[in-house]
This record gives C-alpha cells, structure tokens and sequence, in this order.
C-alpha cells in the first residue's frame, strides 16, 4: 500500500503563502467601497514598491532616505525657483519636502512617473523636469518637525514596524474651506461635500501595510509625549502632521 507523505517545511510554507495570496485578493475590495477589479491590490503593490525604492536607495546613501544626503541632513540644492508650500511660502531645504524626495527617486529611475500615482484616479504623469504635487497620488512621512519622531532622524531603513512611511493622501471635502480642510476624503472615499470620510492604505517601515478607515496614529512612549499625539486628526493635521503631501508639511490636498 501506497503512504502519504507528509509535507516539507518548505511545501507547507509554499502552500500557507498560497492561501494568505487568495484571502487577500477577497479582503482588500471590501476596505474600498466602489472600487472594482484589481486597483486596490494595484495601489497597495504601488505604495510598498515605492517604499522598498526608498529602501533599496538607502543602503548607497549610509542608510537615510531620498532627500537626506550620507550624514542624515536635508539635502539643500539652491533650486531657483525654491519650491513652495501649498501656501505660496518659500520652502528654503528641498529635501525636506515630499516633491523633492519623489523627484530623486524618479531622477534615479526606482519607478516611473505612472507608478506614482494611485490606478484610482488621473494626474499627470511625470516625464521629466521638476516633479510638482500633481505628479504623484501619495504621501510621504513628514521630517519638517521639531519633534524628535518628525525629524530627518528617523527618515532612514530602521525596519520600525510602527512607524509610518508612505500613505494614501488626504483630499479636502469643504468647498468652503480655503486654507484648511475641516473635511476630508481620498480617492478611493466619495462623502457629500463638507462630510469627512477617509480610507486608505498605510506602508509601515517594515514593508508591511494597513487597511484604515480612518486616519492612524503611531504608539509613541511617554519619553516621546507630543501634544495630540493619540488624535487621529494629527495623520493630516494643519500642525505637524505626520505625514506631507506637498512641500514640506502640507497633508492635505486643499484644491483638487
């Protein structure tokens, strides 16, 4: 009589990774709403890739992401005309700001201008020249702060599964609201105008990411005590927020 073998360690690794591939190609449709076909598993794919381009970029640059140079400083070009913030201020170090650390990323072909924006909506794709917020779809951490855990200081591969590297952006919702957004949505959302709904994809320095319906906030000890540290609203606020969409803190998309 014929027996069974049992499986290998490998097989049986094969075989789980297999089963988490077909789980979550089901899963991720239900976190957007009205989303069809594989554009969510196209925008999550997306998001890591361009994580991983930080990554792989930083180990040629003494561990620091785009826009740090090898000592961990914001790199400083001297761009004419200097980049601006959404709005309208000089933004006097250009590695600071989120256009700047696409843009070396593109400049060093880690991707093409396509792969920068969400398969959910339409920019315009960048070729070549200066990179501008309308390039890109996403957000990247935000390394303007005074903040020790919104510093150039932890810009850099140190594999922290809690802290936020690249997300979805925020987009205002208020037709009303000028300067700052008291409603938001993101694209993959569609609230009536002046109600905040916000759903997006969240990559963690690790590589690994995160469904939200709502904007996340990162555990930080006490030593790191920040006022509205544990206020969702701080992901995309007007005051430090945790991440930079345009400029160098400006989460928000004000004029879609």
């Amino acid at each position: 009589m014929r027996t069974l073998q049992p499986f290998t360690r490998i097989e049986a690794i094969v075989i789980a990774l297999l089963v988490m591939l077909v789980l979550l190609g089901s899963v991720i449709p239900m976190w957007y709403p009205g989303s069809q076909g594989p554009r969510p598993t196209r925008n999550i794919s997306q998001l890591r890739g361009i994580h991983q381009s930080l990554v792989i970029m930083a180990q040629s640059n003494n561990q620091f992401y785009a826009g740090l140079d090898q000592f961990g400083e914001p790199i400083d070009v001297n761009a004419d005309p200097p980049y601006r913030d959404q709005s309208g201020r000089n933004i006097e170090v250009e590695g600071l700001t989120t256009e700047y650390r696409f843009q070396a990323l593109l400049d060093d072909d880690a991707f093409t201008g396509e792969y920068a924006i969400s398969p959910e909506e339409e920019r315009q794709q960048w070729t070549q020249g200066s990179v501008t917020a309308a390039n890109y779809s996403y957000t990247m951490r935000n390394i303007s702060g005074s903040h020790e855990r919104l510093s150039p200081t932890v810009w850099t591969a140190n594999v922290d599964a809690d802290q936020i590297a690249v997300s979805d952006r925020a987009i205002n919702n208020d037709r009303k609201a000028f300067s700052r957004a008291h409603a938001i949505r993101s694209v993959h959302t569609n609230p009536a105008d002046g109600e905040s709904q916000w759903q997006g994809a969240v990559v963690y320095n690790d590589n690994h990411f995160a469904f939200d319906s709502e904007p996340p906030t990162e555990d930080w000890d006490d030593s790191d005590s920040y006022e509205d540290a544990d206020d969702g609203s701080m992901f995309f606020g007007t005051h430090s927020p945790l991440v930079s969409w345009a400029g160098a803190d400006g989460a928000v998309e004000m004029n879609p």
